[in-house]
């Protein structure tokens, strides 16, 4: 809903916040690579433009290569006794959170 007091500013309503996307980033991508159902619903806090891709498009630009990547990571998370139980496609939405982290001794 548009706040009347100022017409840029939106507010939102009957939305749980779960993330925040900065200019540039993505989302979608798990619906396109598993021909699946959105997960979420996203929701403008303010005037945005923003380009939209097939799954045929992503899938020539982007797709191969992230499949690939996903499936290897996912084929590993598998061997770990905590994902063991899980669906491939529960374990790579798991993935789009995981942050790589390293550590030296």
């Amino acid at each position: 809903m548009i706040n009347p007091a100022n017409k840029n500013e939106v507010e939102i309503q009957w939305f749980k916040t779960v993330q925040t996307l900065e200019a540039g980033a993505d989302f979608g991508a798990l619906a396109l690579q598993y021909n699946q159902p959105r997960s979420a619903t996203i929701v403008c806090s303010e005037r945005t433009s923003l380009a939209s891709l097939s799954r045929f498009d992503y899938s020539l630009i982007i797709g191969k290569e992230q499949r690939r990547k996903m499936k290897r990571t996912v084929d590993e998370l598998k061997d770990y006794r905590i994902f063991a139980t899980l669906r491939p496609n529960t374990i790579a939405k798991i993935f789009l959170y995981m942050e790589k982290v390293e550590f030296t001794r």
